[in-house]
């Protein structure tokens, strides 16, 4: 990257380490049967593509050592010994690519991948808003399985867009963003039915809430 620009992978180690929350170098002892790191790459060169490249010197034993990508659910099995390329995509300045080294052996590596992998959704979902009804404040879970540009606008009965409550670009994750019962103008609407819907690049759905005064 230029002078002004740059791209930069550190560890997040967790509460215990303080304020030090990002780490160039992060060591830890292998007596414990799993290791995780949780590993963040961001930059401010905005969409690029990149290769994060991994050299492992020595021999894991019996031990495994996996990467799993956090953005497109993928796992790489890294094998001592070996030079391992994975190809970045980064798609925005504001969002962080996520990943996880898991090192350890048997069960509890696939246990610790497993539930990693649960926290990623398989699959765009709008769910039911709640409480609903509702008055004033209602909240609008939902669920991106890959990086994309999330909308949700709010409708009144006859299918006019009077509200807005997302327009932003999110990762992959489970969401909820709420709706106060105000139009674009911040003034209350009536009670009534009234519709959400959520778009994306390639997908919509719509679906009805209630407001009860």
């Amino acid at each position: 990257p230029t002078v002004d620009k740059y791209i930069s992978l550190y560890s997040e180690p967790g509460s215990d380490m303080g304020p030090y929350d990002r780490l160039t170098t992060d060591l830890r002892p292998v007596r414990d049967s799993v290791q995780v790191w949780d590993l963040v790459l961001e930059t401010n060169m905005g969409a690029c593509e990149a290769t994060m490249e991994m050299r492992l010197s020595g021999d894991l034993n019996d031990d495994q050592l996996w990467m799993i990508d956090m953005q497109n659910r993928t796992l790489t099995e890294l094998l001592g010994g070996q030079t391992h390329q994975h190809g970045v995509s980064i798609l925005s300045t504001d969002l962080e690519n996520r990943y996880k080294l898991v090192h350890g052996s048997g069960q509890d590596v696939e246990r610790i991948i497993e539930e990693a992998l649960m926290t990623i959704p398989v699959r765009f979902s709008l769910g039911n808003n709640y409480p609903n009804p509702f008055n004033p404040v209602t909240v609008i879970p939902f669920s991106i399985p890959e990086p994309s540009i999330v909308i949700i606008n709010i409708y009144d009965i006859r299918g006019r867009e009077i509200g807005q409550i997302a327009n932003e670009y999110l990762g992959s994750g489970f969401y909820t963003r709420g709706w106060n019962g105000r139009d674009h103008q911040g003034r209350p609407v009536s009670t009534g039915v009234y519709y959400y819907g959520l778009e994306t690049g390639s997908f919509r759905n719509f679906k009805k809430m209630v407001l009860i005064k």
